[in-house]
């Protein structure tokens, strides 16, 4: 196991690295108004079958990854992890700003006091397959929050996620900001619906009331989509598309 004490991250790659890790835990990493407690990419990680668990990054609002961040110039190929039980104030299980691949993994279990518990994507392309995002916290995005970059997400499982202050912040699962939806289309592409969709499918769902606004910045909120209703939305559109 890769452990850190004090402050002291577990993994630092860097921008010109190519490191594989398989077999590992890395946890009880910490770092204080810095990103990334238990790793830190700016190079390329290839990484299997490993743990990454509580991990803390502290200092405020403006920092990020818990668990992994990813930066502008950070590649990640994850095959087979367990991000779980990582806090920092946004991204608290992967904050990702640059190119990541994640499969057959779980994100769950891990808090933050801002946006996007389980994983938060704030540029670059992300994608996701076959992946579990569950029981992660934060006031609002706790499953996903998506700011802007590409995003596609596969036979994922993304459910059971909380956000602290309901009446205020929204998105229990997933949220899109204003930016994610003016700069990609991608992460509900697959299935064919869009912010005009999502809009007509909440107003059935929840009457008009505070529908065409979620909250001043716009955020769309879907967790309240049941799984009926998601299908007769996909089918809509599925119809109209051919």
């Amino acid at each position: 196991a890769a452990s850190a004490s004090s402050e002291r991250r577990g993994i630092y790659v860097g921008a010109k690295a190519d490191v594989k890790l398989e077999n590992l835990i890395i946890s009880n990493g910490y770092v204080d108004a810095k990103n990334g407690g238990g790793i830190f990419l700016d190079g390329k990680l290839t990484i299997n079958t490993c743990e990454i668990s509580h991990n803390t990054v502290t200092g405020g609002s403006n920092y990020y990854g818990g668990g992994i961040y990813i930066s502008a110039s950070g590649i990640l190929i994850a095959d087979t992890i367990d991000v779980n039980n990582n806090v920092s104030s946004g991204g608290a299980g992967i904050q990702s700003k640059g190119t990541s691949t994640i499969s057959n993994s779980f994100i769950s279990s891990n808090v933050c006091n801002a946006w996007g518990g389980g994983l938060r994507i704030n540029g670059g392309k992300t994608e996701a397959f076959n992946t579990e995002i569950y029981d992660n916290s934060a006031n609002y995005g706790a499953g996903i929050e998506h700011v802007f970059g590409e995003v596609l997400l596969s036979d994922c499982n993304i459910h059971d996620n909380t956000i602290t202050y309901a009446e205020t912040y929204a998105g229990a699962d997933i949220i899109l900001t204003a930016d994610s939806e003016s700069k990609t289309g991608e992460l509900l592409k697959k299935f064919g619906v869009d912010r005009n969709s999502l809009l007509e499918a909440l107003k059935a769902v929840r009457g008009n009331n505070r529908v065409d606004s979620q909250d001043p910045e716009s955020k769309i909120d879907i967790s309240k989509l049941d799984q009926d209703k998601q299908k007769q939305l996909i089918n809509k559109n599925s119809e109209q598309n051919s």
